[in-house]
């Protein structure tokens, strides 16, 4: 697999009622602390993860992939409007399969590769991607060994517009600005800027 990269994106920046722009490079430190997060997980036990994970994204099935090291996962929870928003960061091998239930999930790799099967067809998100996954979508998806990401729950009501070609989303001005939506909502749940609800009100008009 290829070397996993931090994230650097250019994204809009609340001051109140008014949006600035600011380069901000989003790595995973900042995030394990930010004081709008809570930490719901921090275990090397697989069942304390797998029961987490179904409690958030609904019936699965997991596995810790033969040769993999030994998991270590630390989870992170927050909020913005509607939109919940899950910091997940560890290591270990996992392979996750499901469908995908009545919300969506926006995925924004931050470190470390993820290769899924949606729907059938092979994808590869890496740092800078996305992977929207939709009501009703079938999903199996291996890490690489080690991995943190965002995952963004989205209410199947935003999803009901025009959906992407592809679930991987990488190019294109609309893809790019959905995925900056979806970065800018995960740092308006971590510190909670003044004005961190228009970062949910964007996310929904890119959606």
């Amino acid at each position: 697999m290829r070397t996993a990269r931090a994230v650097a994106v250019v994204l809009p920046l609340y001051n109140g009622t008014r949006r600035t722009r600011a380069l901000a490079v989003l790595t995973p430190l900042p995030l394990l602390e930010a004081p709008g997060l809570r930490t719901v997980l921090r275990s090397d036990d697989f069942g304390a993860w797998d029961s987490l994970i179904a409690g958030r994204l609904s019936h699965h099935r997991s596995r810790l992939l033969p040769g993999s090291p030994p998991l270590r996962a630390h989870i992170r929870w927050g909020a913005v409007a509607e939109f919940e928003v899950l910091l997940l960061h560890g290591h270990g091998r996992v392979e996750l399969q499901r469908e995908q239930a009545d919300h969506g999930v926006l995925w924004l790799p931050l470190q470390g590769l993820t290769q899924e099967w949606v729907n059938g067809v092979e994808r590869v998100a890496e740092p800078g991607m996305a992977l929207l996954f939709r009501p009703g979508d079938a999903m199996r998806g291996v890490t690489s060994d080690a991995i943190t990401g965002l995952s963004i729950l989205i209410p199947g009501a935003c999803l009901q517009g025009a959906s992407p070609r592809s679930p991987l989303l990488d190019q294109g001005p609309v893809q790019r600005r959905l995925i900056a939506a979806g970065l800018q909502l995960a740092m308006a749940a971590a510190w909670k800027p003044q004005g961190s609800e228009h970062a949910a009100a964007d996310l929904e008009e890119a959606l």
